[in-house]
């Protein structure tokens, strides 16, 4: 008798946990905001290598973050037609060629301008990632998912830094971006097996979704937490480059010591992924409100107290109290941006990215009066914006997107 072999079913691949899919997020969004702030220490080989000034070799972060800050204004709206990870693993893969390129640029002007390219496309990620979470996740996960996200966005501040100063100095500047086109190969590979989700504007035209956002930006509750969210990277930006000069000229510090001050900084962005519990009980009025107090505090220390241990210490808690704004911040846009919370954090991370693109200019007009007046001027700063959380015009205005 014939005997017969039934073909095996294939196994379903078994989805990835909530805590794989935070992880991953977090680490991309890691990876990719590093880009802003990797060239701030190549700003002297970038300038050796192609025979331009300092002055001119810090156009390469700039152009990054105003064609980031545009980028999430054209991605936002395009992920809540076409879905998150539509958005998300096509832009990661742009990055990856374009990070290629910028390690080969045979000019600055070259470099400067597929700098302008990474930015705009990075933005894919940025403006999908936090909504893809909100949509994925447990409703009692979210919070915390949106703080662990949210916070690597800040700690890539710092260890952007790290890394491209230990790779420039042992392999030169193309290797900083070099090394990434790898990772995010295998990044975007991961991120591929996640699952799809339903894009909550899926059939309208770009005129009905682009209205929604426009409908988000007049509403008063939106228009305040933008504000707010505004003076967060402007106000951490000014600090740390204040900062560098100050110690510097004060207290004679190098630049391997300028490390790790700004080392010192990243236990305090280290709460800010466990900001999602506090959010959970105490609602994002109280947390932003309390993060911003804590910020300011920091700055009154560092204007304040006459030691260069004082001045660590109070950059250290204000860059605290900033980590646990931002989360705080970006839950309450999620909330007022109902269905079209890719449009409101695409909003957001275009005020966000305004504001740190203004933090050096800022820097700079304060700079002749000394770091006490920045300091004094950025408590100032976030003192009204403190005050703008007390307010409550949503007991007055409802938010329509629909």
């Amino acid at each position: 008798m014939q005997e017969t072999f039934a073909r095996p079913r294939p196994v379903p691949r078994a989805a990835p946990s909530s805590y794989q899919v935070v992880v991953l997020m977090t680490v991309t969004a890691l990876l990719i905001s590093s880009q802003q702030y990797v060239v701030i220490p190549l700003f002297a080989p970038l300038g050796q290598r192609f025979g331009v000034t300092p002055t001119v070799a810090a156009w390469a972060g700039s152009a990054f973050s105003f064609a980031f800050a545009a980028g999430n204004l054209f991605f936002g709206p395009l992920s809540d037609r076409r879905g998150r990870l539509q958005v998300i693993v096509p832009g990661l893969w742009t990055l990856t060629g374009l990070t290629l390129l910028v390690s080969l640029s045979p000019s600055f002007a070259v470099l400067a301008a597929l700098r302008v390219f990474q930015g705009f496309v990075a933005a894919s990620f940025a403006s999908a990632a936090l909504t893809y979470l909100i949509e994925t996740l447990p409703p009692q996960q979210r919070a915390g998912g949106i703080a662990a996200v949210s916070s690597s966005f800040l700690i890539a501040g710092v260890l952007g830094q790290v890394y491209a100063s230990a790779v420039a100095s042992a392999l030169g500047w193309a290797a900083v971006f070099g090394l990434l086109v790898p990772v995010y190969v295998v990044l975007t590979l991961l991120l591929r097996r996640l699952p799809l989700t339903l894009p909550p504007a899926a059939g309208q035209s770009w005129t009905e979704v682009l209205a929604r956002m426009g409908r988000l930006t007049r509403s008063w509750p939106m228009l305040l937490t933008l504000l707010i969210g505004l003076t967060l990277l402007l106000s951490f930006v000014a600090m740390y480059i204040g900062l560098s000069a100050h110690l510097a000229q004060a207290y004679g510090l190098s630049a391997r010591e300028l490390l790790w001050v700004r080392l010192a900084g990243l236990p305090g962005l280290l709460l800010s992924p466990f900001t999602g519990t506090l959010i959970n009980r105490w609602g994002a009025r109280v947390v932003i409100t309390a993060g911003l107090v804590t910020a300011i505090l920091g700055l009154l220390g560092e204007a304040l107290l006459p030691s260069l241990a004082g001045v660590v210490i109070g950059s250290v808690v204000f860059v605290a109290g900033i980590g646990v704004t931002v989360p705080g911040v970006l839950a309450r846009v999620s909330s007022l941006g109902s269905e079209a919370r890719g449009a409101a954090n695409a909003v957001y991370g275009a005020a966000v990215f305004l504001g740190a693109s203004l933090g050096p200019v800022l820097a700079g007009v304060l700079a002749p009066h000394g770091f006490g007046a920045l300091t004094l001027t950025l408590a100032g700063i976030l003192a009204a914006a403190a005050l703008l959380t007390q307010l409550r015009p949503e007991a007055r205005t409802a938010l329509r997107v629909s």
